[in-house]
């Protein structure tokens, strides 16, 4: 997966982004916490974007790894996922309502820095173009920090084609040095939902295809990334 990523950064955007591109979701889906500390040991020996503590600890204890604000072997940011937004909403309330105000939270309580946001809880084109790109627009490009807009359903090369087209449209964008758009730079995107090995270079081919650099995209992965055995399997 880190060839494929490195590949299309390479073609079209920064390879120097390669190390916070695949982050890992897999502790969810490990069968124990020592099984998910290994698993998760392995990803940072490729990327350093990670939700798994036993990593972390894994690491600092069997490897001797530091673990300090300077050196440390993985991190994370802060990041809303479906609970976070749908519980908002008010009994009788239109739907967009609650997840406006749930947005809307999210950044004031965290004005600066990376925050990822899952926006598909309802309908994630009328999130990006109606509430990210609408009501939150000034609050989005005044705040001290880039916001990550997170689909999670869906087919992932069409709903990130889309995505990144409202996106673009609402924020505008550039073109890098190799002729790819880029978006304006406090807007980007996670696709956190990768069953399967192949998602990474889907979702970029096609990107690359309509001319979207993969600077703009992250991934996530969740049970399989840190082993193919997982809950399911029993």
């Amino acid at each position: 997966m880190k060839k494929d990523i490195w590949h299309y950064l390479d073609k079209t955007g920064d390879p120097a982004l390669i190390d916070y591109k695949l982050h890992d979701f897999g502790l969810r889906g490990a069968p124990c916490m020592e099984a998910g500390g290994i698993g998760g040991s392995a990803h940072l020996v490729n990327f350093k974007g990670t939700d798994n503590v036993p990593a972390l600890i894994t690491l600092r204890d069997y490897y001797h790894a530091k673990m300090d604000r300077e050196n440390i072997a993985g991190k994370s940011i802060a990041a809303y996922e479906h609970s976070t937004i749908v519980v908002w909403r008010r009994v009788g309330e239109a739907l967009a309502a609650g997840e406006a105000r749930a947005m809307e939270n999210a950044l004031v309580k965290f004005p600066a820095g990376p925050l990822a946001v899952v926006s598909d809880s309802y309908d994630i084109f009328n999130a990006c173009s109606n509430i990210w790109g609408g009501s939150l627009k000034d609050k989005v490009v005044d705040r001290d920090g880039v916001l990550i807009v997170r689909p999670d359903s869906g087919s992932p090369a069409d709903v990130t084609l889309k995505v990144l087209d409202i996106l673009g449209d609402k924020f505008g964008y550039s073109e890098n040095v190799k002729g790819y758009k880029v978006l304006f730079d406090k807007i980007r995107m996670i696709w956190g939902e990768c069953p399967t090995l192949d998602v990474p270079r889907t979702v970029l081919g096609a990107m690359c295809r309509e001319g979207w650099s993969a600077d703009n995209l992250a991934f996530g992965m969740g049970g399989a990334l840190i082993q193919k055995h997982n809950r399911d399997t029993y």
